[in-house]
């Protein structure tokens, strides 16, 4: 996978460059559509002259809406092996003036995976007490409370702490985060739908995508080719 990510050697150092995007997936996803995502996503980079390596992290998720809050109890479950078997796996190959750099962009429940993954591993002395850190992460139709991106929030801060940046992808035309609101009685609008809070950390930036949305024909575009799943969502 380093070798995959190497764009080139930096000729001061001597070091590869490159960069690995980490891709983690939401709810209501079979095996078969996240490779399609996978696919998807590392076409439509390399258009734009990406050049690094892109990987699936897949995990456990019902094909149905109605498995919403089931699904959100195995994210929880996930988090602890996002820990066990890829952030402990990462924090040891970290090394000085590494030039190999590590994004992760998160769909819908992805965000909530790794927001714990994040919180769970500052609990763990032996990945908490060495410096990890990822560049960028971004949140595609994140399926978290915008209220819980506060900067000082808690569940957040781990999450900050550990990236460079992070860019929140909002679509208020999303009604698929507006089913996600009624799940949970209608109390806590998505970051998705609804935006990053005006508190958030100075890392984090928004970018509203609602006029772009709205220039996009659905008739025009097929479903399991140009998106994937629900299209307001995807």
């Amino acid at each position: 996978m380093l070798e995959e990510a190497q764009t080139g050697v930096n000729e001061d150092t001597g070091k590869p460059v490159g960069d690995i995007l980490v891709f983690i997936h939401g709810f209501n996803n079979s095996q078969e559509v996240v490779i399609k995502r996978q696919r998807t996503l590392r076409k439509s980079l390399e258009a734009i002259g990406y050049r690094g390596t892109v990987i699936a992290y897949d995990w456990p998720s019902g094909t149905t809406s109605l498995g919403y809050l089931e699904d959100r109890d195995d994210a929880k479950a996930t988090a602890h092996r996002l820990r066990d078997d890829c952030i402990a796996l990462f924090k040891g190959k970290q090394e000085k003036d590494c030039e190999i750099n590590v994004h992760l962009l998160a769909h819908s429940t992805g965000p909530y995976v790794i927001r714990h993954a994040f919180s769970d591993a500052d609990e763990k002395a032996r990945i908490k007490n060495f410096p990890w850190k990822v560049i960028q992460i971004a949140l595609i139709g994140g399926d978290v409370s915008r209220r819980s991106m506060q900067d000082k929030e808690g569940k957040s801060v781990s999450l900050y702490r550990h990236c460079v940046r992070l860019t929140n992808y909002q679509n208020p035309h999303d009604s698929v985060l507006k089913l996600s609101n009624t799940k949970r009685i209608g109390l806590a609008p998505r970051v998705g739908r609804a935006g990053l809070p005006d508190n958030a950390s100075d890392k984090a930036v928004n970018v509203n995508c609602g006029a772009y949305y709205k220039t996009l024909n659905e008739d025009n575009l097929t479903e399991g080719v140009d998106y994937h799943g629900s299209f307001c969502h995807s």
